[in-house]
């Protein structure tokens, strides 16, 4: 799972854009990037539909021209299998949308305590489940890269090494650190140097030019990148504090 393609429905806004956007962080958290469109009229998402186009909708109930209910019926007599997941202030309408088999529903009133709950859940059931891999077409051909215990990649010209913990060997991946950069920067990992990547979870400190890390040892951090690194790990660390996801 590289990336997920999400919709989110709602008749309200700002509401729909404060929901979008703790999606957004709480699956980035799960190492999940995510392309989210919008919709605040659900005719529209209706008429944009195409089966296949999207891995989950985030769907209100209560909604004009089409409620959520009706939306979804819809999409299943069109063939669409697409995940659903409610979000409803309309507690007494959930033992009406068995029908559609809807993957979860979520209280809107308490979202914030609910969603990390939720798509935990919703990583955990998915069969093509791929969060913690990282598929990269090299020279060498199509290879998939298990990043679960990754603590950092390292550069050696066009070839980049990657050290795991725990013993485990490391493993080379013939591609430029640029491509990798760019792939990895939704999975935790920040350019610390122009030679280095390193997975936050295994940052224990952040020194003038150097990255200690929890393992043991350290690797070389660019000067002129300490701030945006600093920046970018106490992101990554604030989401780590959280209770929601």
């Amino acid at each position: 799972m590289n990336r997920l393609r999400i919709a989110a429905c709602d008749d309200e806004p700002e509401i729909l854009d404060g929901f979008a956007y703790i999606i957004r962080e709480c699956f980035a958290y799960h190492n999940v990037s995510v392309e989210l469109d919008k919709y605040t009229d659900p005719t529209a998402l209706a008429k944009a539909f195409k089966v296949g186009r999207y891995d989950l909708l985030f769907l209100d109930i209560d909604m004009p021209k089409i409620n959520g209910i009706a939306l979804a019926r819809k999409l299943r007599e069109a063939g669409s299998k697409v995940d659903i997941i409610y979000v409803s202030s309309k507690e007494n309408l959930v033992f009406k949308v068995f029908d559609v088999h809807p993957f979860s529903f979520i209280r809107k009133n308490k979202f914030f305590e609910e969603i990390g709950g939720v798509i935990r859940l919703y990583l955990s059931n998915r069969s093509d489940d791929n969060i913690n891999k990282l598929v990269i077409n090299s020279k060498s051909g199509i290879v998939a890269f298990d990043l679960t215990n990754a603590i950092y990649i390292e550069s050696t010209g066009k070839t980049q090494t990657v050290y795991y913990s725990g013993g485990q060997p490391s493993a080379e991946i013939k591609v430029t650190m640029q491509e990798l950069d760019e792939k990895l920067t939704e999975k935790g990992f920040i350019r610390v140097h122009r030679g280095f990547l390193v997975n936050y979870k295994y940052i224990a400190s952040i020194k003038d030019n150097m990255i200690l890390l929890t393992t043991g040892g350290d690797v070389p951090m660019s000067r002129r990148s300490a701030g945006e690194v600093k920046d970018r790990y106490l992101r990554f660390m604030k989401w780590d504090n959280t209770t929601f996801c």
